[in-house]
């Protein structure tokens, strides 16, 4: 797996500069179709594979269009899995996270709330049915 590219020895995640998420339909509130669930460490998951639908396909690159507009970097083989361009801390790789003070479902509310941001501010030729939210 870490010769494929899939698992890093080093994560951006750990220096707070990466992000997994998928989107959402905001009517079901549920995840929109990707063609593949997150973590699956196989050729299907790569945005460009072209083995999934053509729905699945574009819900990938809207996802990608977006995060790229708005300063992420895709990873190649991952279409859930997106860096920070400008990252603060490039060469640096944090050992432990402490969030017992900050109740999870604040995280969860925060990062729902920043990517509801980014989306509602792209130009659409009409209002998109799903947005993005971190996983």
């Amino acid at each position: 797996m870490f010769a494929k590219g899939y698992i890093a020895k080093q994560s951006s995640h750990s220096r707070g500069s990466a992000i997994d998420l998928t989107l959402l339909d905001m009517k079901t509130g549920k995840e929109v179709d990707m063609g593949s669930p997150f973590d699956l460490f196989s050729e299907v998951s790569h945005p460009d594979y072209r083995g999934v639908t053509q729905e699945q396909y574009e819900n990938r690159m809207l996802l990608q269009h977006v995060m790229v507009r708005n300063g992420f970097l895709p990873l190649d083989c991952e279409w859930w899995h997106f860096v920070l361009k400008d990252e603060p801390y490039p060469d640096t790789y944090f050992r432990a996270f402490l969030l017992s003070s900050v109740p999870f479902e604040m995280v969860i509310l925060t990062s729902f709330l920043e990517f509801y941001n980014i989306f509602a501010t792209e130009q659409f030729s009409q209002a998109p049915e799903f947005y993005a939210f971190s996983a």
